[in-house]
C-alpha cells in the first residue's frame, strides 16, 4: 500500500528568476529532504536511514513551475499497510510532516526566549495513563510552553538542519526564503526567511559575567585573532580542556605571541550554544576581554 502527504515547495529569489542555480536548489531540497528523514527516524526510533528505509520513504517532486522555484512534492510511505487495530497504529506520510512542522515551530519558540536573554529550563511530566508531557519553564516557574516527548526529540535532532537553511537565506544573493507547504492547511507550514534567519541564529549567545582562567594559546590565526586554547585551572563554571577563542579587541598581535605556549591569566565571555530540544547550554567559543601574567 502506498500513502502520500501533498506539499508546496518553494524557494524564493533572483537567483531563481531566470533559471535555476544548482547548488542553491540543490541544498534547499537535501535539507527538506533531511528534515523528513528525521522525522521517520524518531517515529521509527531508529539512528541512521538504510536502503531499506530509503525504499520505503521516498519524496516525489513533480508539477514544477517556473518563477522562482515552485514544486509540489509527495511524501510516500511505500508497502505500509493501514492496521485496523488501535493498539497497533501504523506510520502514515501526515504524520511525518505533522512532526516537522511541531518541531519547527518549538525550536523557534525556544530560540525566541533564548535571544530574549530568559532563563528557561525543563521537566517531564506524565499521568496515570501514560500521557507525558515536556514542560519548558521560567525561572518564576510559569511554564512557557507544553509538548510531546517526540516533538523535543525531534528539534535536538533537527535544529541544526533548520540553522543550515537560514544560513543559506541571503537576499543579496537572491535567495529570500525557502517555505513548505500544504495547500489544504496553510497552517502546517514552515518558512525561512529574514525573520526566521535571525531567530534561528538565537541558538548562541554572550553570557553577561566575565571569567577567568589560566591557560595557554595552543593556535592562532594573527589576521581575525582566533584560534585554540587550553583551560588549566579555573574558579569559574567552566570546564578544563580546549576551546575556541576570539580577541574583543583585534589591536595588539604581540598578545598572541605573548600567550602561545606560554601560561597566563585570562579574563573572558562565554558564547554559548543551545540545544534547543534538551535545553543544555555548551561554551562554543571564549571572547578573550584582557590576558594578564
Amino acid at each position: 500500500m502506498t500513502d502520500n502527504q501533498i506539499l508546496t515547495f518553494k524557494i524564493s529569489g533572483e537567483e531563481f528568476n531566470k533559471g535555476y542555480n544548482l547548488y542553491h536548489l540543490n541544498k534547499g531540497l537535501s535539507n527538506f529532504h533531511a528534515l523528513i528523514d528525521k522525522a521517520y527516524l524518531i517515529k521509527e526510533n531508529k539512528s541512521k536511514m538504510t536502503d531499506k528505509d530509503r525504499d520505503k520513504l521516498q519524496i516525489k517532486a513533480f508539477n514544477i513551475r517556473e518563477g522562482s522555484f515552485e514544486a509540489d512534492l509527495a511524501i510516500h510511505l511505500v508497502g505500509i499497510s493501514m492496521s485496523l487495530l488501535p493498539a497497533f497504529p501504523t506510520l502514515s506520510p501526515t504524520e511525518l510532516w505533522d512532526l516537522v512542522t511541531r518541531g519547527y515551530n518549538y525550536l523557534k519558540k525556544i530560540l525566541e526566549l533564548n535571544g530574549q536573554g530568559i532563563d528557561i529550563n525543563v521537566n517531564t511530566t506524565g499521568d496515570q495513563y501514560g500521557n507525558i508531557k515536556v514542560n519548558v519553564y521560567n525561572g518564576n516557574g510559569e511554564i512557557l510552553i507544553e509538548e510531546s516527548p517526540q516533538v523535543t526529540a525531534y528539534a535536538s535532532r533537527s535544529q541544526k538542519t533548520f540553522e543550515e537553511i537560514s544560513r543559506s537565506i541571503n537576499p543579496k544573493r537572491g535567495i529570500d526564503y525557502l517555505t513548505v507547504f500544504d495547500k489544504n492547511n496553510f497552517e502546517n507550514s514552515i518558512r525561512v526567511g529574514a525573520e526566521e534567519k535571525v531567530i534561528f541564529e538565537n541558538h548562541k549567545r554572550i553570557e553577561p559575567n566575565a571569567i577567568e582562567f589560566k591557560g595557554f594559546i595552543t593556535k592562532s590565526n594573527s589576521e581575525n585573532f582566533t584560534g585554540k586554547l587550553k583551560v588549566l585551572s579555573t574558579s569559574d563554571e567552566l570546564d578544563l580542556g580546549d576551546y575556541n577563542f576570539e580577541f574583543a579587541v583585534k589591536n595588539n598581535p604581540d598578545k598572541l605571541r605573548e600567550t602561545y605556549l606560554t601560561e597566563k591569566t585570562f579574563y573572558a565571555y562565554k558564547e554559548t550554544s543551545l540545544n534547543a530540544g534538551t535545553l543544555e547550554r555548551k561554551v562554543s567559543k571564549l571572547k578573550i576581554i584582557e590576558v594578564a601574567d
